[in-house]
Order: C-alpha cells, then sequence, then structure tokens
C-alpha cells in the first residue's frame, strides 16, 4: 500500500534534521495474512538519511492471540537498511522510540520506494488491529533541492 509522506516544515527539518514523517494507524491495516507492507515513493537521485521510530499508541489486536506485530524499514535491495525489526504490540516488548540503523546517507540513482514491512503472529490476521499509531520520521534530500 504506497503511503505519501508528510513533508516537515523547514523550521523542524532544521531543529530535528528529519524533513518527512509517516504516519500508520491502526485503520491502515488491511491484509487478511500476517504481514502488510506500506510503500513511500522516493524520485531518483534522492538520497535517504537518519529515520526515527516514535510509537505513539501500542499496537492491539480484536484477536488476543495476535501477540506480536514488529516492523522493519529498508528497501527492495536490504529489507532492514534504515531500521530493524522492531515491536509495536501492547503484548510484546513494545519500543516507543528507536534511531534507524543506518549511519551515513543511502543515494538512489533510480527511482525505488523505502518499504515499511509489519509482521504479526504467524497465522494471524492483521486486519484485526484495532488500535496503535506509528510515527516514522526520515531524512529524504532530492538532487532538486540542491542543485538550483
Amino acid at each position: 500500500m504506497a503511503i505519501s509522506p508528510e513533508k516537515l516544515t523547514n523550521e523542524t527539518a532544521a531543529r530535528t534534521g528529519f524533513t518527512h514523517s509517516v504516519t500508520i494507524n491502526h485503520e491502515d491495516f488491511t491484509s487478511t495474512g500476517n504481514t502488510q507492507t506500506f510503500t513511500v515513493s522516493v524520485p531518483a537521485l534522492s538520497a535517504v538519511g537518519k529515520a526515527l521510530h516514535v510509537l505513539v499508541d501500542d499496537f492491539d489486536s480484536s484477536d488476543a492471540t495476535l501477540v506480536s506485530i514488529a516492523y522493519k524499514v529498508g528497501d527492495g535491495s536490504d529489507d532492514d537498511r534504515f531500521l530493524t525489526s522492531t515491536e509495536v504490540c501492547v503484548d510484546g516488548t513494545e519500543v516507543d522510540l528507536k534511531a534507524g540503523a543506518l549511519s551515513n546517507y543511502f543515494v538512489y540513482t533510480s527511482a525505488d520506494t523505502i518499504d515499511i514491512l509489519f509482521t504479526g503472529t504467524a497465522a494471524k490476521d492483521l486486519s484485526t488491529i484495532n488500535a496503535g499509531k506509528l510515527k516514522l520520521f526520515l531524512q529524504i534530500v532530492e538532487h532538486s533541492e540542491l542543485a538550483a
């Protein structure tokens, strides 16, 4: 499922170093399986730097046996390039704040997507998630912003 990131204000970007945020709410989960991927388009000649995970509200499910919901952030070449596996389920050991895995920028020479892959307890249904909100902050710099 493609999602559009929100561009942060210049003031917020200058203060934090992040340029975009992505919000994923419990209502966004539609998969009847135990995985779902959200994608963010990245234009060619973009550099992606740091990532920050902020769990605003723990995720929960109407299925009491869905006890793990973890996600990672990467792309088709490296599924956790920007953020390694992070638990967000109230029934697990959820992580409220976590910095990303990348220590430098990754440059996309051609258009691609950042993939946000959620995986729940085996053989469970992610569409039963009925609570939770996640904010993911990203640093995305496009060539066109620098070349002017």
